[in-house]
């Protein structure tokens, strides 16, 4: 059996329903979602940068890096600073930019 059918996700991304987009498991322990077409999340928004935030998942904790964007990344309604990385809790809400999906991530029990 092919190893990548072993691995486990470390965390789930999970959009809102309008969005129409089934739980994307991630496999890498550092990702950047964005506008870029290469990420494990694209979102086609102009108001969110190629390369807009970094999501990492370090010492079973995720940490939100906003990658000094020009329009923000708020977490529950409040704007994070560029390029400081913060630690996300279960349930929070991310929108990035001025964008209409917002982001949830569910990290496994067992990461």
């Amino acid at each position: 059996m092919l190893s990548l059918f072993k691995k486990k996700p470390y965390f789930f991304i999970r959009l809102n329903d309008d969005a129409g987009v089934p739980p994307i498991p991630v496999y890498d322990k550092k990702i950047i979602i964005g506008r870029g077409m290469n990420h494990v999340l694209s979102i086609p928004d102009n108001s969110i940068s190629r390369n807009h935030v970094q999501v990492e998942f370090r010492d079973g904790v995720l940490l939100i890096t906003d990658l000094a964007t020009s329009n923000g990344t708020k977490i529950d309604g409040e704007i994070i600073p560029g390029s400081m990385p913060v630690p996300y809790h279960p349930s929070q809400i991310v929108v990035l930019g001025q964008s209409q999906v917002s982001i949830q991530f569910e990290v496994l029990k067992s990461a």
